[in-house]
């Protein structure tokens, strides 16, 4: 009865928080889904100055960025990227932005002179390849400490830098509402550091203390019945 109790508890307060839209989350880009993304088969991509030889290593436990302008244009730009779904945009990942946070957990390695680094996702509006939104979350790397560790920054989901139409063709309907079709690391387009860092993870996620209210709450409720039913 008592376990019974809980999982009602639990269920209730879930759905009243808005965390059921968020059901497909955590999605991370990460070792794990390079070279191939095992959610759909499809293969990790990399492009411009992320593409050159020693510029993006797949590690064993991260992803370890050394870029730097390799064709002499543009400044250092690129990026490494993957994709969900399958066209026409069907099986996206979903959840609502104004619940989510952006996680990146990043390295400064010796070499880096970048100041700032971006991540991105690609909201699908349905159609192949048109009517999709790429919003842009550029982060400051001068906030990072340079000790040789791991730091996690986090961003709300609602807080881009800026968006722009997605594979060149017609813009989506300007909301945050994915349909999640893709998730990219960049560089900053006509930057001149050289951005060497090493990526634990890039995740798009429920923010934890919302979850640890939740199961607070849960496991008060449980107790003030169980004062009651003593």
């Amino acid at each position: 009865m008592n376990r019974l109790l809980v999982l009602m508890v639990a269920m209730a307060v879930v759905a009243g928080s808005g965390l059921v839209a968020n059901a497909q989350l955590p999605i991370a880009f990460d070792e794990s889904v390079f070279p191939t993304n095992p959610e759909n088969t499809f293969g990790a991509f990399t492009f411009d100055d992320f593409g050159a030889a020693g510029a993006f290593t797949d590690g064993p436990t991260s992803l370890i960025l050394d870029v730097q302008d390799s064709n002499g244009s543009n400044g250092v730009f690129g990026g490494a990227g993957v994709d969900y779904g399958t066209p026409p945009g069907t099986n996206n990942r979903n959840f609502d932005p104004a619940t989510s946070e952006w996680a990146l957990r990043i390295k400064l390695l010796p070499n880096n002179t970048a100041t700032a680094i971006r991540t991105t996702y690609i909201d699908h509006d349905g159609g192949f390849p048109v009517a999709a939104q790429e919003y842009v979350f550029e982060w400051d790397l001068t906030t990072v400490p340079n000790d040789g560790q791991f730091h996690e920054l986090v961003k709300p989901m609602t807080a881009p830098s800026f968006d722009q139409p997605a594979f060149n063709f017609a813009a989506g309907n300007g909301i945050q509402d994915p349909g999640l079709r893709q998730m990219q690391i960049q560089s900053v387009f006509g930057s001149t550091g050289r951005l060497n860092v090493e990526v634990d993870y890039s995740t798009i996620r429920v923010p934890e203390p919302a979850t640890l209210a939740l199961v607070g709450l849960a496991i008060s409720s449980l107790l003030v019945w169980r004062k009651r039913a003593g």
